[in-house]
């Protein structure tokens, strides 16, 4: 079997506020403590209390991992958080991640987790979704913006 079966999809707890500047295509790094342990290429935008819904979804251009004064220098322009907010978030000096977007597509209409799959739960930070789910998802939405990767 091809790579492409061995990709995963993650699903992302992300305050309403960073979620929207994503889906608007203002927001084209989304910042992380913890690295995927899988081979991940697609990210399920959920926002976060008091929306509690799914937007949409992001390609990835690539996956950075460094440490949080780097990540903050490269990407400063394009994160779309303020230093202070970004420093009290890398409050510990490990390193961080920067997930950058390449495309964003959005669903017509948010849906809550269960309108895709009864079993679905908003992940503290992150988890995986099926395949399936996924292709659901994507049934629902239409492409929004490219992400000019830098």
């Amino acid at each position: 079997m091809g790579a492409k079966n061995n990709q995963h999809v993650a699903l992302l707890s992300i305050h309403p506020q960073y979620a929207n500047a994503i889906v608007a295509g203002k927001k084209k790094v989304e910042f992380r403590k913890t690295k995927f342990s899988k081979d991940i290429k697609s990210v399920v935008i959920y926002a976060t209390n008091p929306l509690k819904k799914v937007l949409g979804y992001f390609e990835i251009s690539y996956i950075e991992e460094a440490t949080p004064r780097h990540l903050w220098i490269k990407h400063k322009d394009v994160g779309h958080i303020d230093y202070k907010d970004f420093n009290k978030y890398y409050s510990s000096p490990k390193d961080g991640i920067a997930i950058v977007i390449r495309s964003v597509w959005v669903l017509k209409r948010p849906v809550k987790l269960n309108e895709l799959d009864l079993q679905l739960s908003a992940p503290q930070s992150f988890s995986y979704v099926s395949k399936s789910i996924f292709n659901r998802l994507k049934k629902r939405a239409y492409f929004k913006t490219a992400s000019n990767a830098h």
